[in-house]
């Protein structure tokens, strides 16, 4: 007991402690060994000098490999940060084809024409075929495996001379449509709307009044017009040009073709039947001493404002032709303060 634990305080001021102690027996050991090899061969290599330059290359770089990894995240960071289109310097990284990758190409074409299943991945580079791969895969290999099957596969997998791939920014008409393609195509659509479906048209007249007031803005359905010559129906509010005052108008129609209008008492009649005008403001007002007959292809226009209307019964050409016809009124927009009605209101 006595010895045991002098030998524990020998150790304690040698600088071991009772785990270091297996240790330095064994280096003990070591040196003892490769002094007694020198002795024998002064040319031998001990363990520690066989240690090759690609292994202790290998080793550094695996230790450094975690440092250098994050510097270049914090790099990657910075560059999203100035450029979020930059590439990162993984994605700029080129591909490195493995060994014999430059005839590859062929030797896939060949297995798969064979019949026999490709390898779905290449340990070298990622790529590769599936298995079961059709015949329009294997005719895709063997071209590549042509002539110049080792240049195509040498492009294919390193890429150009700088390993680099470069991510093109839209430029010229691109950038352009991208920027403001949005605003062309609603400047079109509102074009097609209200250039072939709707009209705009302004009233600056009382002539329609209290149907339609003055200074109105009337919307207006023109599609039937714009692909044909419908004959309107009586009583539609309609927009038409007018080649004797050279001008649009907005008038009712009151005479079809054929009809015969004759007015009596303050009342029209056609026909020789009153006609209910109950849209009128008052009845019995509209005045006129002339009778009409309506040709074909025509119609006969008065306005509502029968003592305020400059209409087909004043006119030097009573008749309008259904060619002359525009659209056919929808909607009239009031804000007038002194108008009959004010706001939005359907009109018929």
């Amino acid at each position: 007991m006595e010895e045991r634990k002098r030998g524990y305080q020998g150790r304690r001021l040698a600088g071991a402690t009772p785990r270091q102690e297996p240790e330095r027996r064994g280096s003990r050991t070591r040196q003892a060994e490769d002094k007694a090899r020198r002795e024998r061969d002064p040319w031998e290599m001990t363990p520690e000098e066989k240690v090759s330059p690609v292994e202790a290359t290998s080793a550094e770089e695996a230790q450094a490999e975690p440092q250098e990894q994050s510097v270049r995240q914090v790099e990657d960071k910075a560059r999203r940060e100035r450029d979020p289109w930059e590439m990162t310097s993984e994605e700029t990284a080129p591909i490195t084809p493995g060994d014999g990758e430059s005839d590859s190409a062929g030797r896939r074409a060949a297995s798969v024409a064979g019949g026999k299943a490709a390898p779905t991945k290449n340990p070298d580079n990622g790529i590769g075929f599936a298995d079961g791969a059709s015949a329009d895969h294997a005719a895709g290999a063997a071209d590549m495996a042509g002539p110049g099957g080792a240049a195509a596969s040498a492009d294919i997998g390193g890429g150009s001379s700088s390993g680099r791939a470069v991510k093109k920014k839209k430029s010229g008409f691109a950038a352009f449509w991208a920027d403001f393609g949005y605003l062309i195509v609603t400047a079109v659509v509102v074009v097609l709307v209200f250039r072939v479906l709707l009209q705009l048209s302004w009233v600056p007249s009382g002539s329609m009044e209290t149907t339609i007031p003055k200074k109105t803005l009337l919307i207006s359905w023109q599609l039937p017009y714009m692909v044909s010559d419908p004959t309107p129906q009586r009583g539609d509010i309609v927009t038409f040009w007018s080649d004797e005052l050279g001008k649009l108008l907005v008038k009712r129609v009151v005479g079809l073709p054929g009809d015969e209008i004759t007015f009596q008492d303050g009342y029209t009649y056609i026909n020789g039947e009153m006609l209910d005008e109950s849209y009128l403001p008052r009845q019995g007002i509209t005045q006129c001493s002339a009778s009409f007959l309506v040709p074909e292809g025509c119609v006969f226009f008065m306005g509502d404002n029968r003592t305020g209307s400059n209409d087909a019964r004043f006119w030097k050409q009573p008749y309008i032709s259904v060619d002359n016809i525009r659209a056919k009124v929808m909607v009239g927009i009031s804000v007038l303060p002194d108008n009959s009605w004010r706001g939005v209101r359907v009109i018929h």
